[in-house]
């Protein structure tokens, strides 16, 4: 066995995402437990089962399976393993037990080459669902066209020139000359196929509103401003808009859908493309705004392209300028950025590449480049056909692969700028692979995976690479954290409520294959206290078949109290049973005290912990085994048949049912109601954290201040009033 100190358990995961305030709640008046008055259905659980729905989109074509983690914090700042699993067909469901009292999980992703990607996710009701895709944005935005049967204050079908007088909602459906907008605050919704001859003009507020399925052709649009406030265009996602003119785009504009303009676009306002925005202008257009410019689809230009001063364009997705691109201020990539002919960067502008991002510069990076380009996250490369000419001030730096000269080769001779790679930038070809996707077309080079065992997944997703019949690990509580089982021994009679006569800290590591099939289970325990003098043991059930284990191996031995079969399961069972130990005061020394780690300033006694592991003939499905901690239980003082479960838990074989509705005791096994009294309270707890029991003959309600609402609500409120960081829940007085 393992010697730690009680104090070495007191593992606690990060605790940001746990629900704090619960403003509609009071505190119970309730005195003691016996006095508590809970649901029936209501078995005091701290953690509950979540369904995992995750995806991976836009697979380069791996044939290994990506490794999906689930943490309960972030990993990078102590969070713990609550499950891993292994995608099949790019997608992986899996039932997850964690804490009630958890908001959100971080979601991490591993690829078969090794890189990997992190992301929070809310937890929604009983769900954990995400789809991991290329780019910051690999889906156009899911929107809602307005309807246009209703809602219509005026219906306009043809006609010269339409003038607009006052606010409303004017639906367009037939050709007109032309739109006049007077007054502003008005809504032009353009319904059906329509074709307007001349110019719309807007005001400030108005919003002209191309519905899904609608398309309008124009031969131009004027965004005037009234008042400071400018109008608005919104195409949606089956909605097409072409202006054959050129496009000056103050305002607000919002693509969903296609906007195609016949010549060239100056863009000044606030501009959002989801969509497909096609510039068809072999001129100059310009990106213009002070503010951000974001491109969540594809934007093309058939021409040259210009970035002004004091612009920041956000690049999720494609970019493809057919002639020459110029930066003249910040541009962000996330994904793919395409130039046919030159590309020149002044001495004002920053290129940032974010997490395997990639520009491929067909033609020159001349003039010479004067502005910084920058590597965040995992490599991100330049391909640059020709070589580049940079100034002294223009710097390729960070997670950069820069590859210059001819389209695949590479020397760094053919970045003029000595000393141009700083911070990691390498001159290189095909270092770093990046995926083809809807957003980026080229990729970059070729996924190299390794599988030493042939178990389809690759070594770096393996975490016994070597062995094929085993390749990844879940935990409960979590890797980090122990749980904490308490008991009441006097069953089936009602005791003190202290939940001290014996209190058990766990965690249980599932051993997986594959197919996330469990192989092992390693039970690792530590008995922290005795609150009483009865000889107590400690087992755990699972629920298959006794026969389905293959073996046990422990640390500590047991007594002759306990009869085994071959395979190190108990004996007399038709399901697996587990018994960790068999008389508690074999595992705790006493030094002197009626009682064991209960009584405040007594010698405490050392806490060791044990192992305990088993293999099972042939992997066990998690739905199989069912929710963890399975069926934890003690026998009471060397009886074996006197067994207390968590409320609702089946007895096993062993148990004697004659206490069954003896005393304090409600329990009617023809109805699964196991555990409780005629009030539903239990003789047993778990909490799904390291968990500070009560000193002892101190009363769990008076120990902790919120017990008393979280029971009595059946989970709803304060379903964290058992964590060491709410000091406002606790009497510690109280408490050992």
């Amino acid at each position: 066995m393992k010697r730690i100190t009680i104090a070495g358990l007191m593992v606690v995961t990060v605790l940001s995402a746990c629900k704090k305030d619960q403003p509609d709640s009071k505190t119970s008046s309730v005195d003691n437990f016996k006095e508590l008055k809970v649901p029936a259905n209501f078995t005091f659980g701290t953690s509950r089962t979540v369904n995992l729905d995750v995806a991976v989109a836009n697979n380069p074509g791996f044939s290994s399976a990506y490794k999906i983690k689930v943490y309960d914090a972030s990993p990078f700042s102590g969070g713990g393993l609550v499950y891993s699993g292994l995608t099949s067909n790019d997608e992986l469901q899996a039932a997850v037990e964690i804490p009630q009292a958890l908001e959100w999980v971080y979601l991490v992703k591993e690829d078969p080459n090794g890189s990997s990607t992190t992301t929070r996710v809310d937890v929604s009701g009983s769900s954990i669902s995400y789809t991991f895709g290329k780019g910051k944005m690999s889906k156009k935005t899911v929107v809602v066209s307005p309807d246009c049967n209703t809602g219509c204050t005026q219906t306009v079908s043809s006609g010269g020139y339409f003038n607009v007088n006052s606010s409303g909602v004017y639906c367009i459906t037939g050709n007109i000359s032309g739109i006049n907008d007077n007054n502003g605050n008005a809504t032009l919704r353009i319904c059906g196929n329509v074709t307007i001859s001349g110019y719309a003009s807007i005001k400030g507020n108005t919003v002209l509103e191309v519905t899904d399925g609608s398309s309008l052709t124009i031969q131009g649009i004027n965004m005037n401003d009234q008042g400071g406030v400018k109008g608005n265009i919104i195409v949606y996602t089956t909605g097409t808009l072409t202006i054959n003119g050129d496009f000056s785009a103050h305002g607000t504009v919002t693509n969903h859908g296609t906007f195609y303009i016949n010549s060239d676009s100056y863009i000044y306002g606030t501009f959002t493309n989801n969509g497909t925005f096609l510039t068809r202008g072999t001129g100059y257009s310009t990106l213009n705004n002070n503010g951000p410019i974001t491109n969540n689809g594809t934007m093309i230009y058939d021409g040259h392209l210009t970035e002004n001063s004091n612009t920041t364009f956000i690049n999720n997705c494609q970019l493809w300028v057919k002639k020459d691109l110029m930066l003249n201020s910040l541009v962000q990539n996330y994904s793919y950025i395409r130039v046919d002919q030159n590309f020149r960067s002044n001495s004002n502008s920053s290129l940032n590449f974010y997490d395997g991002s990639m520009m491929y510069v067909k033609g020159n990076a001349d003039g010479p480049l004067n502005g910084d380009m920058n590597g965040i996250g995992t490599t991100s490369i330049v391909k640059i056909t020709s070589g580049i000419s940079s100034n002294s001030g223009a710097d390729f730096s960070g997670n950069l692969e820069v590859c210059a000269g001819s389209y695949g080769t590479n020397s760094s001779n053919n970045i003029t700028q000595n000393g141009a790679l700083k911070n990691g930038a390498v001159a290189a070809c095909d270092q770093a692979y990046i995926p083809t996707s809807s957003c980026n077309p080229e990729g970059n080079g070729t996924p190299t995976v390794s599988d030493a065992d042939n178990d389809g997944v690759a070594d770096e997703n393996d975490l016994f690479p070597n062995d094929p019949l085993r390749a990844g690990e879940s935990f409960y509580p979590g890797s980090n954290v122990y749980g904490t089982l308490a008991f009441e021994d006097l069953w089936p009679a009602q005791g003190d409520y202290d939940f001290n006569d014996v209190v058990v800290d766990y965690q249980l590591r599932m051993i997986t294959n594959a197919n996330n099939d469990v192989v092992d289970i390693e039970i690792s325990y530590a008995l922290r206290a005795i609150g009483g003098s009865f000889k107590n043991g400690f087992g755990l059930e699972l629920n298959v078949p006794a026969a389905a284990v293959a073996s046990v191996s422990r640390s500590n031995t047991l007594g002759q109290l306990i009869s085994l079969n071959a395979n190190g399961t108990e004996a007399s069972q038709s399901k697996a049973v587990i018994i960790l130990f068999d008389n508690a005061f074999n595992v705790l020394v006493n030094n002197g005290t009626a009682t064991i780690n209960t009584i405040v300033g007594a010698t405490p006694s050392q806490v060791d912990t044990a192992m305990v592991s088993l293999t099972f003939t042939t992997a066990k499905t998690m739905a199989e085994l069912g929710a963890a901690p399975f069926n934890p239980f003690i026998f009471i003082d060397q009886d074996r048949g006197r067994e207390v479960h968590l409320a609702g838990k089946p007895a096993t074989d062993l148990a004697n049912s004659n206490y069954f509705g003896q005393d304090d005791d409600d329990s009617n096994p023809g109805q699964g109601r196991y555990y409780v009294t005629s009030a539903n309270l239990p003789w047993a707890l778990n909490m799904a954290q390291h968990w500070d029991y009560p000193a002892e003959k101190e009363d769990i309600v008076q120990a902790y201040l919120k017990f008393a609402d979280w029971a009595q609500s059946g989970g709803a409120n304060y379903s964290d009033w058992y964590l060491q960081n709410q000091p406002s829940y606790r009497n510690d007085g109280k408490i050992y």
